[in-house]
């Protein structure tokens, strides 16, 4: 691809994404620098200082925006695209993930990953809100290579080959398997946080609140605070996941993440479909960041993630992601964005509830802002 050291992009319809709105421009430049926006307004005003520049789009009868932020994703499963669809969740993972997984080898997951970044970028995904595992191969093969903008984290947990024979009986945790992932997650972030001149980002991702046990667990949070960095989790991601913690602690995912002291603006917390109206408000109220994945999880559980819920309920922040190719069939955030806003409808049966210019703002600057991105 060829790269210039200047663009002008003029006589667009901008969406700009200031104020409290969409911050449209009529008739509007963009200009740009390397890779850095140095300047946005009205096109006579930009062509003035920026008309010369090396590169010139005529973007007339064309919106210009900004890239979405899928704010959570796991592109290295995308070879497997569609092949744990219409099972009982709880077998899910299972009986139709880890038949597949445990052939998975690093190769094919990196060639994933470029399948699902490739998909992505080409429906407008800029930044990604990624979790797995090898995130260092991942970065470095795909995510610097393709100029796009990552948040990384390598997931946290205590499970191996072993842990989980029966999906009605509890995990089986492995000390030793949690120790050297929390070791593998803090060295990424030491090798690539700012890596690609400055598009990746390191953070920390324990898996979930089922995977480990609660020292692991809290010693992951302490070390995030200590780096100053976001923990990625998942959360009350379905019957599966409140069987175990109901087994193990006698209580739900929120309740028991709420006692530990874990609930809190660090957080990244995906999915929380397995949750009452009032689990929904605390998290809100704690201040917790959430990534809804409504496709994905209207596939695999049925469920509509509360994503309006969490916003009337007063929640500060919150992003809209794709989550993994087995179960949703697709990483385009033009889908999302849109079954997100119909399904937070019928949710709630009120047609005014996710309207487009909020869900555009959530796959853009407020996606951003819930990822920790949006300084950036």
């Amino acid at each position: 691809m060829e790269k210039y050291e200047s663009t002008l992009i003029k006589n667009g319809f901008l969406l700009t994404m200031t104020g409290e709105g969409v911050g449209s421009i009529v008739d509007g430049a963009v200009a740009v620098e390397g890779q850095d926006i140095v300047a946005v307004g009205k096109t006579d005003d930009i062509v003035k200082e920026y008309g010369s520049a090396e590169h010139v789009i005529d973007a007339k009868g064309k919106a210009v925006l900004p890239g979405f932020v899928d704010g959570h994703i796991h592109t290295g499963l995308s070879l497997a695209r569609g092949l744990a669809q219409d099972v009982p969740e709880i077998e899910w993972m299972l009986k139709t993930m880890a038949p597949y997984t445990k052939f998975l080898t690093p190769e094919q997951s990196i060639v994933g990953s470029r399948v699902g970044v490739l998909e992505a970028l080409k429906a407008g995904t800029t930044t990604f809100g990624e979790i797995g595992a090898n995130m260092g191969s991942v970065a470095d093969k795909v995510f610097i290579l393709a100029g796009v903008r990552a948040n990384l984290a390598n997931t946290i947990n205590q499970i191996g080959s072993e842990s989980r024979p029966d999906p009605k009986k509890l995990y089986i945790f492995f000390e030793d398997i949690g120790e050297k992932k929390f070791k593998e997650g803090v060295e990424l972030i030491e090798k690539y946080d700012g890596a690609g001149e400055g598009r990746i980002t390191g953070i920390l991702s324990p898996h979930g609140a089922d995977m480990m046990n609660k020292e692991l667990l809290l010693a992951v949070k302490e070390k995030a605070k200590e780096l100053g960095k976001l923990a990625h989790i998942h959360v009350a991601q379905g019957g599966r996941e409140e069987l175990q913690m109901k087994m193990r602690y006698g209580m739900t995912t929120i309740k028991y993440l709420d006692s530990i002291g874990y609930l809190d603006d660090q957080l990244i917390a995906a999915h929380c479909h397995q949750t009452t109206d009032d689990e929904v408000a605390l998290i809100a109220e704690r201040g917790v960041r959430y990534a809804s994945c409504p496709a994905s999880i209207g596939g695999i559980d049925g469920i509509t993630p509360p994503l309006g819920l969490f916003i009337e309920s007063g929640g500060k922040y919150a992003t809209i992601g794709s989550d993994q190719a087995p179960g949703n069939g697709h990483h385009n955030m033009l889908v999302e964005i849109k079954v997100a806003a119909l399904m937070n409808k019928t949710r709630h049966r009120d047609p005014t509830v996710l309207p487009a210019w909020k869900t555009l703002r959530l796959a853009t600057i407020e996606g951003a802002h819930a990822i920790g991105l949006g300084d950036k």
